[in-house]
């Protein structure tokens, strides 16, 4: 079953992060209605909320890492 998942998630070109990483969960509140738009036009576009956030994450680090050289 999980190896399914993966070869789903990979079909869908989701980046998946290793698994010794360790994790942290993160509540946020956000307003109901533009969650379920957001989670819509990602579901479009084949991505999924949690990665789509990891990944912007990652990628506002990023520019601010490369901004300080």
């Amino acid at each position: 079953m999980l190896y399914y998942v993966y070869i789903k998630l990979l079909k869908l070109g989701v980046i998946l992060i290793m698994a010794d990483k360790e994790m942290q969960s993160v509540t946020i509140r956000i307003p109901r209605v533009l969650y379920a738009e957001y989670k819509k036009a990602l579901l479009r576009q084949g991505k999924i909320v949690t990665y789509d956030v990891r990944n912007y994450m990652a990628e506002v680090v990023e520019k601010q890492t490369k901004g300080q050289k």
